[in-house]
C-alpha cells in the first residue's frame, strides 16, 4: 500500500471514532457500571428451611418451605435416595415416637408429589424406612428414583402431623437429604 492511502485510512478511522464518541447526547452521564464473573457451577441443592417454632403438646401442625436443585450435567441427574437424619442419641423409634403422634413429609417437584409417612398413630413407620449405612440416618424404602434434566428445578417440602403429649420441652431437628447421581 502506498503511504497516501494509509494516511487517508488513518484519518477516516479517527473521524469515524470521533463521530461515534460524540454521537451520544452531552447530558448523558455514566451512572453505573455492571461487571463481574459468571463462575462455573456444580450440581447442588439450595435447601428448604422449615422452622416449626414452638408447638404445643398434642397439637396439629403444618409448615412448608421451598428450595431448588441445580443440575449442570447435560444428561441430567437422578435422585436415587431420600434420606433422613436426626441428632440421636436414641434410635429412630425413640426419637420420633417421643415427639410425634403423627408425622408426614411431602416432597414436591413440579407436579410430582410424594407423601412420605414417618410416624403413624404414635409408631415409627418401620416398613417405610431402612438403615442408610450411617448411625442416625435412614433412607425411605419406597423411593424409586426421579430424573431431573439440566437446569434449575423448584422443590418444596411440606411437613405436617400432630405432636405427642410431652411433660417437658423437647427439641425437633430433622434433616432430609437427596442423593443425586449422574
Amino acid at each position: 500500500m502506498n503511504r497516501k492511502l494509509v494516511s487517508t485510512m488513518v484519518i477516516v478511522f479517527i473521524i469515524v471514532t470521533l463521530i461515534g464518541v460524540s454521537a451520544i447526547p452531552s447530558n448523558w452521564f455514566e451512572a453505573a457500571d455492571v461487571t463481574g464473573i459468571i463462575v462455573q457451577t456444580e450440581t447442588g441443592i439450595v435447601k428448604a428451611i422449615i422452622n416449626l417454632g414452638s408447638l404445643q403438646s398434642a397439637s396439629e401442625f403444618n409448615a412448608c418451605a421451598n428450595g431448588t436443585i441445580t443440575v449442570v450435567e447435560a444428561s441430567g441427574v437422578n435422585i436415587t435416595k431420600l434420606v433422613m437424619n436426626w441428632p440421636g442419641p436414641t434410635d429412630e423409634h425413640g426419637y420420633f415416637e417421643e415427639r410425634f403422634f403423627s408425622l408426614t413429609i411431602n416432597l414436591t417437584i413440579y407436579d410430582d408429589v410424594w407423601s412420605i409417612p414417618i410416624v403413624t398413630n404414635g409408631a415409627f413407620e418401620t416398613s417405610k424406612w431402612s438403615y442408610a449405612g450411617y448411625q442416625f440416618y435412614d433412607q425411605y424404602a419406597d423411593w424409586t428414583g426421579y430424573h431431573l434434566p439440566q437446569g434449575t428445578h423448584p422443590i418444596m417440602f411440606t411437613v405436617y402431623g400432630k405432636t405427642q403429649i410431652v411433660s417437658e420441652n423437647v427439641t425437633i431437628s430433622i434433616t432430609f437429604l437427596l442423593e443425586l447421581s449422574a
